[in-house]
């Protein structure tokens, strides 16, 4: 079994963490996290709030994605990571697929970020 078809066997009926919500995503349907089928990307960005060491001169590159299922009470990511409404002003994401978050991915890279 490839990973691909192993990942689509957990999401439908889904079964990816541990509160096992059973939605289909291929249909649209939404569980605990109220993600999709794709991830939710809030932000993709060069991130300069971590040590030297570890952003350098040119930023980590950061993704931050909306629907978190752990909804940690003191989370720094809590506007967008679990108190998500598409209906608030100002929350914007996007839905992007595999290829989609690779291109995220390279942007960050010829960016030039150490990390």
């Amino acid at each position: 079994m490839t990973s691909l078809s192993a990942l689509h066997k957990l999401a439908n009926p889904c079964r990816l963490c541990i509160h096992n919500c059973s939605v289909d995503r291929e249909k649209g349907e939404k569980g605990f996290c109220r993600s999709g089928s794709s991830p939710a990307v809030y932000s993709c960005l060069p991130h300069f709030g971590e040590e030297p060491p570890i952003s350098g001169t040119k930023g980590s590159g950061a993704i931050f994605f909306a629907h978190c299922n752990m909804r940690c009470v003191y989370c720094q990511n809590h506007l967008f990571s679990q108190d998500f409404s598409e209906t608030k002003p100002g929350n914007r994401f996007e839905e992007t697929g595999p290829s989609g978050l690779a291109e995220k991915m390279l942007e960050l890279q010829n960016a030039g970020c150490h990390t």
